[in-house]
Formats: structure tokens, sequence, C-alpha cells
């Protein structure tokens, strides 16, 4: 089993903002991080004609906002390579998801609230249908769940454990 887990933001750039050093670095964590990681492990899992591969996307793999240019991206890249995955390896015995967070209260996000906008988060978490963050531990449950037998049909999918803010950003009011 293989968990890709690390991240990397950018500043919530926009793209004219965000130089290619920074971009490449947002995209070697994010995205070239998990498929080298996978491409490591993959040959072994075929010969086992079994495994398991978890990436940790983030909402902002399905919508913007969640991170700038840089970051939207490679999450967006990152849930591609899992789908991609899935196609290439699933009737071999590789099963390969995604977990999708929203806020989650990590080493990362406390790095940010020292930000001007801390209190503008901390407005935004409060109107999510949870109302609050997400704790490390709600998003290690469900990798473990993906990583388990009682989640054998579970392949390709990108789930969302976000307190509802996929739903709540789409509200028109």
């Amino acid at each position: 089993m293989l968990c890709n887990n690390a991240g990397i933001m950018d500043d919530f750039l926009p793209a004219h903002e965000t130089s290619p050093e920074l971009w490449d670095r947002v995209f070697a964590v994010n995205s070239t991080g998990p498929y080298l990681m996978s491409r490591a492990v993959i040959p072994d899992m075929l010969s086992r004609s079994s495994g398991v591969i978890i990436n940790t996307v983030s909402f902002s793999g399905f919508s913007a906002a969640g991170g700038g240019a840089a970051y939207t991206a490679s999450k967006h890249a990152a849930l591609g390579l899992t789908r991609q995955l899935t196609f290439d390896y699933g009737k071999l015995g590789i099963r390969c998801n995604a977990i999708c967070p929203g806020a989650t209260k990590t080493g990362m996000t406390e790095l940010q609230a020292g930000q001007e906008m801390t209190a503008d988060i901390e407005a935004e978490i409060a109107r999510l249908p949870a109302g609050r963050w997400a704790q490390p531990w709600e998003i290690a449950r469900l990798a473990v769940y993906l990583a388990g037998d009682d989640a054998a049909f579970i392949h390709g999918s990108a789930i969302l454990i976000d307190g509802g803010m996929y739903t709540a950003a789409r509200n028109p009011l």
C-alpha cells in the first residue's frame, strides 16, 4: 500500500505572479512526487497482482480558489494521475483512489495562520455546512478504509472529505 500524502502551497498567487521556480516546486511535490512514488511501487504490486495507491489530492482537485494557480493546477494533475493509474492498472489488481480534503488543521494550514487573511479564512470555515476545520485523524480514517478489503470495489474515485466545502462553494447565495 502506498499513500502519497505530501503537498505544498503557493501563497494563493495568481498565474501572472507565480514564478516559474515556484510553479516547478509546487508541481514537483504535489504531482511529480506521487508519480515517482507510484512508479517505484507498481512493479512489486504487479508481481503480486495486488496493491493500493491512495493519493491525497485536495478539494482544489475539483475546483479553483483552494490555492493559487500552481497549487490548483498541480492538484488537478494529481487527480488525473489517480484516474490514469486506475485505468492502466485496475484490471491488474492495483486499486488507486484519491482523498480530497477541504480545510484541515495541519502544519501547512497553521503556517498560513499568520497571514492577514486569517479572519477571512476562519469566517469562511464557519460558513461551511460542517462549520469547522477537519482534523487530520478524520482524513487518516478514510485512508485506512480505502486501503482495506471493505473498499475492494472502489477504483478511481476521488472522495471529497471537506465538511461540505465543495457544496457550499456552489451555493449562489
